[in-house]
């Protein structure tokens, strides 16, 4: 990955006796110089949770990506969200859940959500975790949302008439306003101004392809920082504002510059109009179950994870799991550049 760029995925991992700080030169985890959202108004946001409730009861504290809905059970959201260190991350996918619609991240258990755990992830066949061309992956629900799909699941493009300066552009996401402020907080969005990719190619030392969409924002001298996207807010959306409150996905969170806030262009999507129907198709012919997909995550891969023989260990504690603290240690430095907590049910 070029060094002028950052994922923007974190993961919120830890438990009641243990916590990771990040340190002053950690990358901030927030959609800067937000403002609060509503899942009214943008009813298609969904947060991706790492989540062992259901089998020994940890879960972490904060989501680590985002994502959309593209119907009641198929949720869309980044590739690199599922990868770490080149390959596809199975310890981390078999305890995956996904929560719709989720305003404040602080609901997450115990409040009035819906929690599925995910079953099937799909990442593009052209995915490339270095340049992160094609960012882009679908993750099949174990059963379907309680939502009105008809309103509740993201528009798509038709076209790119959308690449336009003059146009209104929203990114959202969750995460925290300052690096001292508490780990969990509200959905935020932030408006973005659109660059077309020969602005962002020369930013980016020519890893910018055509299936990228980039963005500036305003700066904003209470922060001193630019509108942007950061850590965290990987997966989610960008909205075009086609008219009046009408509401198009034109972009899916993938990587920023090393500083949030910072540069002539502060975040840069994969754009899903090159994966629709108008493009290579793989988004629709996954939802036509025409791809196989590339993991299955099921209840009996859950509790081998978990379980002492797998790991060969006599022994664990109640809330780590046959994984351990070294190996969440391990995960919570590899996965996110927040605060790693992790917590009992």
């Amino acid at each position: 990955m070029n060094k002028n760029r950052i994922f923007l995925s974190g993961l919120l991992l830890g438990c009641a006796s243990i916590s990771f700080n990040t340190t002053a030169t950690d990358v901030t985890s927030y959609i800067v110089n937000g403002s609060n959202a509503s899942v009214t108004e943008f009813p298609s946001i969904a947060t991706l949770f790492y989540d062992r409730i259901n089998y020994d009861g940890v879960y972490g504290v904060g989501s680590f990506c985002g994502g959309t809905l593209l119907n009641e059970q198929y949720v869309l959201t980044a590739a690199h969200c599922l990868f770490d260190d080149g390959k596809f991350d199975e310890s981390k996918a078999l305890f995956i859940s996904v929560v719709p619609q989720l305003e404040d991240e602080s609901d997450f258990p115990n409040g009035n959500i819906q929690r599925i755990m995910a079953e099937e992830f799909y990442y593009h066949p052209s995915y490339n975790n270095s340049s992160l061309v094609n960012d882009i992956a679908i993750i099949k629900l174990a059963s379907p949302y309680n939502i009105n799909a008809a309103s509740d699941a993201i528009q798509r493009p038709a076209d790119e008439t959308y690449r336009n300066a003059a146009n209104t552009f929203k990114a959202l996401g969750h995460g925290r306003t300052t690096d001292s402020s508490n780990p969990v907080g509200p959905l935020l969005e932030t408006t973005l101004t659109y660059e077309t990719n020969a602005v962002c190619d020369s930013f980016f030392a020519a890893d910018i392809q055509n299936s990228h969409l980039c963005f500036s924002g305003t700066y904003n001298a209470t922060s001193g920082l630019n509108n942007s996207t950061c850590n965290g807010d990987s997966g989610g959306p960008v909205y075009w504002e086609r008219g009046a409150n009408d509401w198009v996905q034109v972009g899916v969170t993938s990587f920023g510059p090393t500083s949030c806030g910072t540069g002539t262009i502060t975040s840069v999507f994969t754009e899903i109009y090159d994966f629709g129907t108008n493009g290579d198709g793989w988004i629709d012919n996954v939802l036509a179950s025409n791809v196989a997909a590339n993991y299955i995550a099921t209840d009996a891969k859950r509790s081998s994870a978990l379980s002492p023989s797998t790991s060969g260990s006599s022994g664990s504690s109640s809330s780590g799991g046959a994984l351990g603290w070294f190996t969440l240690f391990i995960m919570s430095l590899l996965l996110g550049s927040r605060q790693k907590i992790l917590r009992n049910s």
